[in-house]
């Protein structure tokens, strides 16, 4: 697919060159239509990206003790009791007696969900520009199983 080849850089480093048929073929797989001026430039830009994630490996992390959570993000969706009936009957899959029943959930079970709202969505005529192939008002995909 072209020549993408590990080296040594001036810092003795590995470094991972992709050149531009990489960037090509990537661009191709995504339906991004790029010349190839832009294809060179991507080249070096990735793989100066590439580069400085290989610095990482130079970095001294013995004292750095390990992350337990990396975000402190947290759910904004009010808590809402899950309610379960005492007996829920349990899908037959030919190991269970007929009319097992699978014990209730314990009762501070709770799920995060919010209530759905209607909202407008995008326009037709705006998601269909963005689709490779339209028939009518439809996006055509390539057939999975069988014949076209």
């Amino acid at each position: 697919m072209g020549n993408n080849s590990a080296e040594q850089s001036p810092r003795g480093a590995e470094t991972f060159t992709i050149d531009a048929a990489m960037v090509k073929h990537v661009a191709y797989l995504v339906r991004l239509g790029i010349l190839e001026e832009e294809a060179q430039a991507f080249s070096h830009q990735f793989t100066d990206i590439i580069d400085y994630f290989h610095l990482l490996n130079e970095v001294n992390t013995d004292e750095v003790p390990p992350a337990s959570e990396i975000s402190s993000t947290r759910s904004v969706m009010p808590k809402v009791p899950l309610e379960v009936p005492p007996e829920v009957p349990v899908p037959r899959s030919g190991r269970e007696p007929a009319g097992a029943k699978r014990p209730a959930a314990a009762p501070s079970a709770a799920l995060s969900v919010r209530a759905d709202e209607v909202r407008p969505s995008m326009p037709r005529e705006d998601f269909l520009k963005n689709v490779p192939r339209v028939e009518g008002a439809f996006v055509r995909v390539p057939q999975v199983f069988g014949e076209e």
